[in-house]
This record gives structure tokens, C-alpha cells and sequence, in this order.
């Protein structure tokens, strides 16, 4: 019985993952890993522009099942050195899969999004840079 219960569980993870973070919806799909701890995400819109909302959908996994700690996302600018002038808010919708609504960039250049995972056994941070223009 646990062997069909994760299958189903990979299975639903994998086409929530393609229906929501993949590259046929239209919307350029990251991923990012640190050992058995995997992430992909995206942005609502596709493109951010500067001065303009937009939130991240991110999926997370450990060990090829649906994640169950706390993320934060936040985002910070390296060659300038500030953050966004908005802290954004993440939910969890469900297991594994969150939202972070309310990020703005609110100048051009080379953004760094920062991803910081925490369960009680872990704590790892992971980023990706954007060139927003």
C-alpha cells in the first residue's frame, strides 16, 4: 500500500508541477537543488517589469516528494546593495507547493532571488539572479 500511495504521490507532484511550473503554459520554468531538496518556480507574470507586482509560484521537494517546511523569498539587488522596498508573502496552498505575492523591482539591472527553506531538521538557502530590464 505504500508503494501505491507514493507512486501517486510523484505522479500528482509531477503533473502539478507541469501544469503549474512547466514550459507549456507559457511561463519559463527555473529549477534549483541542494542536495535532496529541489525547487522549481516561475513568475506571474512571465516578464517582470520594473515597477510592477508580480509573484512567484514555487513547488518544492525532498527526495522526489512534495515538502512540507517553511519558505521565505525575497529578492536583493548585488551590485547596488538593497532589497526591494516590499516584503513579500508567501503561502503555503498546499503540500510543497507556495506563493509569494507582492514583489516589485523597482529598478533595471541584475536582481538576485533568494529562496530560504526550513523544516525542523534543515535550513538551506538557495538563489537564482535575474537581469530585469
Amino acid at each position: 500500500m505504500n508503494r501505491i500511495t507514493l507512486t501517486l504521490t510523484l505522479l500528482t507532484l509531477g503533473q502539478y508541477a507541469q501544469a503549474h511550473c512547466g514550459d507549456d503554459s507559457g511561463y519559463k520554468l527555473h529549477r534549483l537543488a541542494a542536495e535532496d531538496l529541489q525547487i522549481c518556480w516561475r513568475t506571474e507574470p512571465a516578464v517582470i517589469n520594473v515597477g510592477e507586482h508580480f509573484r512567484v509560484i514555487v513547488l518544492v521537494s525532498k527526495n522526489h516528494t512534495p515538502w512540507s517546511g517553511a519558505l521565505r523569498v525575497d529578492a536583493f539587488m548585488p551590485i547596488h546593495k538593497h532589497g526591494m522596498n516590499y516584503l513579500p508573502v508567501v503561502t503555503n496552498t498546499a503540500k510543497g507547493h507556495y506563493v509569494a505575492d507582492g514583489l516589485m523591482f523597482h529598478m533595471p539591472g541584475e536582481w538576485r532571488l533568494d529562496f530560504k527553506l526550513e523544516d525542523e531538521q534543515e535550513r538551506v538557502e538557495l538563489s537564482s539572479l535575474l537581469d530585469v530590464e
